[in-house]
Protein backbone atom coordinates (compact mmCIF):
# COMPACT_ATOMS: atom_id res chain seq x y z
CA UNK A 1 0.00 0.00 0.00
CA UNK A 2 1.59 3.87 -0.63
CA UNK A 3 2.01 5.85 2.01
CA UNK A 4 0.01 8.34 0.26
CA UNK A 5 -2.99 6.13 1.21
CA UNK A 6 -1.91 4.86 4.24
CA UNK A 7 -1.71 8.22 6.05
CA UNK A 8 -5.44 8.84 5.30
CA UNK A 9 -6.41 5.63 7.29
CA UNK A 10 -7.81 5.66 10.69
CA UNK A 11 -5.21 3.88 12.68
CA UNK A 12 -8.19 0.71 13.65
CA UNK A 13 -8.12 0.11 10.03
CA UNK A 14 -4.48 0.20 9.53
CA UNK A 15 -3.81 -2.52 12.39
CA UNK A 16 -6.97 -4.50 11.22
CA UNK A 17 -6.85 -4.33 7.62
CA UNK A 18 -2.97 -3.88 6.45
CA UNK A 19 -1.90 -7.32 7.34
CA UNK A 20 -4.35 -8.27 4.94
CA UNK A 21 -2.94 -6.32 2.42
CA UNK A 22 0.68 -7.15 2.87
CA UNK A 23 -0.19 -10.78 2.17
CA UNK A 24 0.16 -12.78 -0.56
CA UNK A 25 -1.79 -13.08 -2.27
CA UNK A 26 -3.51 -9.55 -1.22
CA UNK A 27 -7.01 -10.31 0.71
CA UNK A 28 -8.92 -7.60 -0.44
CA UNK A 29 -11.74 -8.96 1.24
CA UNK A 30 -10.52 -9.53 4.44
CA UNK A 31 -9.05 -6.18 4.60
CA UNK A 32 -12.41 -4.74 4.41
CA UNK A 33 -14.18 -7.43 6.16
CA UNK A 34 -11.76 -6.56 9.43
CA UNK A 35 -12.10 -3.11 9.01
CA UNK A 36 -16.02 -3.57 9.52
CA UNK A 37 -15.75 -5.95 12.13
CA UNK A 38 -13.09 -3.40 14.22
CA UNK A 39 -16.09 -0.64 13.55
CA UNK A 40 -18.70 -2.86 15.41
CA UNK A 41 -16.50 -4.10 18.25
CA UNK A 42 -15.74 -0.31 18.72
CA UNK A 43 -18.93 0.80 18.57
CA UNK A 44 -20.14 -1.68 21.22
CA UNK A 45 -17.42 -0.97 23.25
CA UNK A 46 -17.83 2.69 23.27
CA UNK A 47 -21.91 2.60 23.59
CA UNK A 48 -20.99 0.20 26.42
CA UNK A 49 -23.39 -2.82 24.74
CA UNK A 50 -22.64 -6.42 26.43
CA UNK A 51 -20.71 -8.93 24.37
CA UNK A 52 -23.35 -10.63 23.62
CA UNK A 53 -24.77 -7.99 21.43
CA UNK A 54 -23.69 -8.05 17.55
CA UNK A 55 -24.26 -7.29 14.31
CA UNK A 56 -26.74 -4.82 13.36
CA UNK A 57 -28.27 -4.70 17.04
CA UNK A 58 -25.06 -2.87 18.01
CA UNK A 59 -25.85 -0.23 15.44
CA UNK A 60 -29.47 0.11 16.40
CA UNK A 61 -28.57 0.01 19.94
CA UNK A 62 -25.47 2.62 19.93
CA UNK A 63 -27.63 5.00 18.05
CA UNK A 64 -31.00 4.33 18.93
CA UNK A 65 -33.22 2.96 16.07
CA UNK A 66 -36.04 1.14 17.35
CA UNK A 67 -35.52 2.03 20.31
CA UNK A 68 -38.80 3.84 20.94
CA UNK A 69 -37.95 7.18 19.33
CA UNK A 70 -35.04 7.87 22.10
CA UNK A 71 -31.64 8.95 20.68
CA UNK A 72 -29.00 5.97 21.33
CA UNK A 73 -26.06 6.74 23.59
CA UNK A 74 -24.18 7.95 20.70
CA UNK A 75 -26.32 9.73 18.98
CA UNK A 76 -24.57 13.15 18.91
CA UNK A 77 -26.21 16.30 19.65
CA UNK A 78 -27.96 18.52 18.51
CA UNK A 79 -28.87 16.17 15.19
CA UNK A 80 -32.75 16.36 14.90
CA UNK A 81 -34.71 12.93 14.60
CA UNK A 82 -34.25 12.67 10.77
CA UNK A 83 -30.73 13.63 11.00
CA UNK A 84 -30.14 10.94 14.17
CA UNK A 85 -31.74 8.16 11.96
CA UNK A 86 -29.27 9.27 8.88
CA UNK A 87 -26.33 8.63 11.24
CA UNK A 88 -27.54 5.36 12.31
CA UNK A 89 -28.17 4.37 9.08
CA UNK A 90 -24.60 5.79 7.44
CA UNK A 91 -22.79 3.18 10.47
CA UNK A 92 -25.57 0.38 10.15
CA UNK A 93 -25.44 0.78 6.29
CA UNK A 94 -22.02 0.36 5.42
CA UNK A 95 -21.55 -2.51 8.19
CA UNK A 96 -24.73 -4.38 6.94
CA UNK A 97 -23.51 -3.65 3.03
CA UNK A 98 -19.32 -4.35 3.57
CA UNK A 99 -19.21 -6.68 6.68
CA UNK A 100 -22.56 -8.94 6.58
CA UNK A 101 -21.62 -9.88 2.99
CA UNK A 102 -17.99 -10.67 3.10
CA UNK A 103 -19.00 -12.71 5.80
CA UNK A 104 -21.44 -14.86 4.12
CA UNK A 105 -19.79 -15.02 0.54
CA UNK A 106 -16.54 -14.60 -1.27
CA UNK A 107 -16.58 -10.55 -2.86
CA UNK A 108 -14.03 -9.89 -5.30
CA UNK A 109 -12.28 -6.66 -5.07
CA UNK A 110 -10.04 -4.44 -7.54
CA UNK A 111 -7.57 -2.56 -5.39
CA UNK A 112 -9.01 0.75 -6.12
CA UNK A 113 -12.68 -0.10 -5.04
CA UNK A 114 -10.75 -2.52 -1.20
CA UNK A 115 -9.18 1.31 -0.67
CA UNK A 116 -12.15 3.26 -1.32
CA UNK A 117 -13.92 1.01 1.48
CA UNK A 118 -10.80 1.17 3.63
CA UNK A 119 -11.51 5.12 3.65
CA UNK A 120 -14.82 4.98 4.50
CA UNK A 121 -14.59 2.73 7.09
CA UNK A 122 -11.49 5.37 8.52
CA UNK A 123 -14.38 7.74 8.16
CA UNK A 124 -16.52 6.23 9.94
CA UNK A 125 -13.76 5.39 12.62
CA UNK A 126 -13.06 9.06 13.05
CA UNK A 127 -16.71 9.79 13.60
CA UNK A 128 -16.93 7.51 16.51
CA UNK A 129 -13.81 9.14 18.04
CA UNK A 130 -15.71 12.87 17.78
CA UNK A 131 -18.59 11.50 20.01
CA UNK A 132 -18.29 12.10 23.58
CA UNK A 133 -19.83 9.85 25.79
CA UNK A 134 -21.54 10.11 29.11
CA UNK A 135 -20.39 7.35 31.24
CA UNK A 136 -23.38 7.74 33.59
CA UNK A 137 -25.37 6.56 30.67
CA UNK A 138 -23.44 3.46 29.94
CA UNK A 139 -24.76 -0.60 31.20
CA UNK A 140 -21.46 -1.52 32.51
Amino acid sequence: MSESVAVLLHHRVTVESVPELEARPIRYDRAVFEAFRALEIDVRKKAGLADGVYGINVFNLAFGANNNGRRGVLTPEPLDAGEAKGYRDLFAGAYSLYRNRRGHRDIEHDPAQAIRLLLLASALFDELDQLDVDDSTLDQ
